[in-house]
């Protein structure tokens, strides 16, 4: 099983309080329609006195490395990266084997 954790930060903090509900109903709808997910799971952080916190965080689970790499080409997860690239975000990824 390959678990693929991506978080970000908004930059500016007004668009966070702006976007951030959008944003996760955004990366939530992948639910059924990415069918190589078998797990997903989205995050907004409620600490928001540390400054190094970051503000939403993607948890998806997939079978394969294989089946990571078709997510990545996957039409609909193109138009939510399409979607994230026009918000002011910074982010990190890690991909590991469990």
């Amino acid at each position: 099983m390959i678990k693929h954790i991506v978080i970000w930060k908004f930059k500016n903090k007004q668009e966070r309080e702006k976007n951030i509900f959008e944003f996760k109903k955004k990366l939530e709808s992948m639910d059924g329609r990415v069918d190589v997910i078998k797990q997903i799971e989205v995050g907004i952080n409620v600490n928001k006195k540390s400054p190094t916190a970051y503000d939403i965080l993607l948890y998806t689970e997939f079978d394969s490395l294989d089946d990571l790499g078709a997510y990545q080409k996957d039409e609909y997860h193109e138009e939510i990266k399409d979607y994230i690239s026009r918000l002011d975000v910074e982010s990190c990824v890690v991909d590991y084997e469990a």
